[in-house]
């Protein structure tokens, strides 16, 4: 509450000595980042939800919101039912952020827990543990073709995701690509 009230007194700061729209516009934005990031856990309507970022995913601003009494998370796009995910590389997203962010999640749901996908059907903890178990098989092949020395299209012409590739089409076409680019860009 404090934070909001300093916020205001900023505006009018800002107004009265007309600095520039840019760095008002710069100073909202931070002010309310750092308003959510501290701000995890609100309760409306007899409910407890918590806005939970677990680190880097699907790009760097991932945050799952977890519906307590209601025993239901919401993904956003790290976690989707209707194919592989897509990793965003070029706004911070990889492969091993989504394994690492689903893997972290699961230790905050209950047993039985509602999962609602960025896209698709709704799914169950055990078909965000079978994702995982899909992410870190297909980033080990993905990464001893890199250690080899392979190109990225000779690690897609392996299909490292060949017999994943029914129960996760790759919908946009790029999935290796991607997983591929966001490990070479952490070593």
């Amino acid at each position: 509450l404090l934070k909001f009230f300093l916020l205001i007194i900023l505006f009018f700061i800002l107004e009265k000595f007309e600095l520039s729209k840019i760095v008002f516009r710069f100073l909202i934005i931070y002010s309310i980042i750092n308003l959510l990031l501290i701000t995890s856990k609100i309760e409306f309507n007899n409910e407890e939800i918590e806005i939970v970022h677990f680190g880097p995913a699907h790009t760097s601003g991932d945050s799952a919101v977890i519906f307590h009494n209601q025993n239901a998370v919401h993904y956003g796009d790290v976690f989707v039912t209707e194919g592989y995910p897509f990793i965003d590389v070029s706004s911070g997203g990889s492969i091993d952020g989504i394994i690492n962010f689903l893997s972290k999640s699961l230790t905050k749901l209950k047993p039985g827990a509602i999962i609602l996908p960025g896209h698709g059907e709704i799914a169950t903890i055990q078909d965000v543990e079978d994702t995982i178990t899909m992410l870190k098989t297909v980033r080990e092949r993905i990464l001893k073709m890199i250690n080899e020395g392979k190109s990225l299209q000779e690690v897609i012409d392996a299909k490292p995701t060949k017999d994943f590739d029914e129960k996760y089409p790759d919908w946009l076409g790029n999935f290796v690509n991607r997983a591929y680019t966001s490990l070479k860009e952490e070593k």
